[in-house]
């Protein structure tokens, strides 16, 4: 059993759409009945879709907030301050609520919401950008674990028996008797896309 692909898959660049298909080739005594794939570290990026199946998987779609990105954004026409979101008791911010208490008590002072990756910032409604900010490394490797099941014959010359795929429930809990598994250890490189700062301010003030 092995893959049909370099330990390394093709590099691609932040928020460039790609797609990439990993294929097990078996021996020929070797039955292949389910292919997955899942990051090392964390759960799978949200611009990433996995499309698995008895042989194969394919990975496609694309990387975002991968890299050490600051963003900082407010709802339009609300107040807001240049501090941590999460301290309330934070000073700049409780003496913007006590100067404006009008809009304070009907919510319209707010926090800034921070993110490292531009697809979580929503266009509605509008929304201002008021810092952007990247630090090193611009390029990262992000692991993958892909684990074929197959099953084998039983002995040189017979057919295989008529198993059924497995599914990812049964791979992610105790799989089925009989079946063995093989895992192996795949990375992917991604380059930061020196535009994104430029086509993300250009999305909110066009």
């Amino acid at each position: 059993m092995n893959i049909s692909k370099p330990v390394e898959l093709s590099l691609v660049i932040e928020l460039r759409e790609f797609s990439e298909t990993i294929s097990a080739i078996s021996e020929a005594t070797e039955n292949t009945l389910g292919v997955f794939i899942d990051p090392v570290n964390g759960e799978l990026n949200s611009g990433l879709v996995r499309t698995e199946n008895q042989t194969s998987v394919v990975l496609s779609g694309l990387y975002s907030g991968v890299f050490k990105t600051t963003i900082k954004y407010f709802e339009e026409g609300l107040v807001t301050s240049d501090g941590n979101p999460n301290a309330e008791t934070e000073k700049g911010f409780k003496e913007l609520k006590e100067r404006y208490p009008d809009l304070a008590a009907k919510g319209e002072v707010v926090q800034p919401t921070i993110t490292n990756d531009v697809l979580s910032i929503p266009t509605h409604p509008p929304q201002t950008l008021f810092h952007y900010s990247m630090k090193n490394p611009l390029t990262v490797v992000i692991p993958y674990q892909i684990t074929v099941y197959y099953e084998e014959v039983e002995a040189e010359g017979e057919p295989f028996l008529e198993t059924e795929p497995i599914t990812r429930e049964e791979h992610e809990g105790d799989g089925r008797e009989g079946i063995t598994s093989q895992t192996f250890q795949i990375t992917q490189t991604v380059d930061w896309d020196e535009s994104v700062p430029y086509n993300t301010i250009k999305r909110y003030y066009p």
